[in-house]
């Protein structure tokens, strides 16, 4: 049987340069070369990239993750 589930959905933006000692008000970042990761419910699911459509950010999702690489990623961004 399906279910509909409501679930929390966060983009994560994995940045080595930036640090919390680095951040600024109004502080602009480049993010081409970014790794961009989404989580369900803080446990990361799936690499994505974006896409500029419109005016519009859109995240297309490139790979999803396996379990061992989600927990890696879990432990090195303290997600």
């Amino acid at each position: 049987m399906k279910k509909n589930l409501t679930v929390n959905l966060e983009l994560f933006v994995l940045e080595k340069k930036i640090t919390t000692e680095s951040l600024k008000e109004k502080d602009q970042f480049d993010l081409k070369n970014s790794q961009f990761i989404g989580s369900l419910n803080r446990t990361p699911v799936y690499k994505f990239k974006l896409k500029s459509e419109d005016g519009m950010f859109i995240a297309q999702i490139t790979k999803i993750l396996t379990e061992n690489e989600s927990e890696k990623l879990k432990e090195k961004f303290f997600i």
